[in-house]
């Protein structure tokens, strides 16, 4: 007999409304405003750690 794990997604999904979406483009339009003034050489290091540190989370699941 073979035990399996089942993964119950439901508590981990959430409703996507006008709210989600507003809010996500607020936080794209400040975030591209704010590295808009910061010169490309620190650019490219600031958005590679940024992109490592998204790219950590992902792979631990999302647990910190």
């Amino acid at each position: 007999m073979q035990n399996f794990v089942t993964l119950n997604t439901s508590d981990m999904t959430g409703e996507f409304s006008a709210v989600v979406a507003i809010g996500a483009t607020c936080i794209a339009a400040i975030y591209i405003t704010i590295f808009s003034f910061v010169k490309e050489p620190y650019r490219q290091q600031i958005n590679a750690l940024i992109i490592a540190g998204a790219g950590g989370v992902y792979w631990g699941s999302g647990r910190t």
